[in-house]
């Protein structure tokens, strides 16, 4: 675990490694919410859901140094014993204790997350981008072949969420065929009617 750690505090050349980051550690979350007995999926880019209410968000924070990023600190939001949320989150999140009907112990939930993550982080890391987790990423990808709303600040509009591309970016079909690929951080995308 040290390693993968520690590969992650070292110098990166560009922000688009941040971002396969941000991105390889909701497939790393996902990953670790289905060990631990759950059906779980990604709402693109990075929250992790289950019954299609958000049980798990990561945040990524950088320091830059000239044109180069100094590090990157992961951050990770999972919603454990919780057993209620306020009233306008009772409908978009959820918790492992309430999907489960078990307590679970957060140390030993940590661990099996960081566990995951340095799987997954050494693969990006011999490959240098997300193309092995791809294929796993979109078969649990929520958004896919779903209707979805992009909240682009310009222009919103909608399409067909048809999947990701090798740098992690979705790929959304508008009703005129164009493809769109949507970075995370430039939009916001929703369900036509519901969170995800």
């Amino acid at each position: 675990m040290n390693q993968a750690l520690q590969a992650i505090r070292d110098d990166f050349p560009n922000i688009k490694v941040v971002w396969r980051i941000w991105f390889g550690g909701a497939y790393s979350h996902d990953r670790a919410m289905r060990q631990l007995g759950l059906d779980a999926g990604i709402k693109w880019p990075n929250d992790v859901v289950v019954s299609r209410k958000k049980i798990c968000g990561i945040l990524t924070e950088m320091e830059l140094d000239g044109d180069r990023i100094g590090h990157v600190v992961v951050g990770i939001g999972i919603n454990v014993n919780t057993v209620s949320f306020p009233p306008e989150l009772v409908d978009k999140a959820t918790s492992l204790r309430l999907e489960s009907g078990k307590i679970y112990d957060r140390t030993k939930v940590l661990s099996r997350v960081l566990a995951c993550f340095e799987e997954d982080y050494e693969k990006f890391e011999r490959d240098g981008n997300l193309s092995a987790l791809r294929a796993a990423y979109e078969e649990i990808l929520v958004n896919r072949n779903e209707q979805v709303k992009v909240l682009d600040p310009v222009s919103p509009y909608e399409g067909l969420a048809e999947g990701i591309d090798e740098g992690g970016r979705l790929l959304v079909r508008t009703p005129d065929g164009e493809l769109h690929k949507i970075g995370a951080g430039e939009v916001s995308v929703r369900g036509l009617y519901t969170y995800v």
